[in-house]
């Protein structure tokens, strides 16, 4: 199976808004041996940094990450979008997004 890896992340996305959101579902599709079709990973605006994951009834998983997490450094966008598209689907998320996320999460900046 191949790891993401963190750099990969770092640059502009096709939009010039941030890290690409198609790459971040292409990477979960892999992870977790999935066609890139059936994952798909957006912005959404919410009160809070809450994001989402569900199975959407056509059996896409949609990860809905906060407005408020794009400016965030796209590893830290990535380890978010694995580590719930992989609670859904009740699965593991990769070692290095399960380790990103924990820090993220623990950054004072984040709380």
């Amino acid at each position: 199976m191949r790891q993401g890896n963190l750099g990969q992340w770092t640059g502009p996305g096709a939009d010039g808004t941030g890290p690409c959101l198609a790459e971040f579902a292409r990477s979960i599709a892999r992870a977790h041996g999935l066609s890139p079709a059936l994952v798909a990973v957006s912005y959404r605006r919410y009160t809070t940094l809450k994001s989402t994951a569900r199975i959407a009834p056509d059996g896409r998983v949609a990860v809905r990450l906060s407005e408020d997490v794009a400016g965030e450094p796209g590893p830290a966008q990535a380890a978010i979008a694995h580590v719930l598209a992989a609670r859904v689907l009740k699965r593991r998320a990769p070692d290095w997004a399960r380790q990103a996320y924990a820090a993220w999460l623990a950054d004072p900046k984040t709380r």
